[in-house]
């Protein structure tokens, strides 16, 4: 488990990408929400195994249906350890921020 210093650095890393536009990003537009998630589940696993320390999951506004489910599934993934943390992005509206857990 990361340090608050550790965990705030990552935090400032994700944020400094996101705002720059570097970051690997997951496109989920025009999903279905069961397909959505299966494929937010395999991208992150990619960037854990790749070890990319975070990426953007943009879910879209639309009626507001994957967007809750992308940000339920964020929850529990945090809750689960599998994440560290996840935060709207500055970048893209109707996106989120992914902090991956370090290796």
């Amino acid at each position: 488990m990361a340090n608050a210093d550790e965990k705030e650095l990552r935090l400032m890393h994700a944020e400094l990408c996101d705002a720059s536009g570097n970051l690997p990003t997951l496109d989920l537009h025009g999903m279905k929400k069961e397909d959505a998630i299966e494929e937010m589940k395999q991208f992150l696993s990619h960037q854990i195994f790749s070890g990319e320390s975070c990426c953007c999951i943009v879910h879209g506004r639309g009626s507001g249906i994957l967007e809750r489910a992308v940000k339920k599934e964020m929850k529990d993934l945090v809750k689960s350890g599998k994440i560290e943390s996840f935060f709207p992005s500055q970048r893209h509206p109707s996106a989120a921020v992914v902090v991956v857990l370090a290796g």
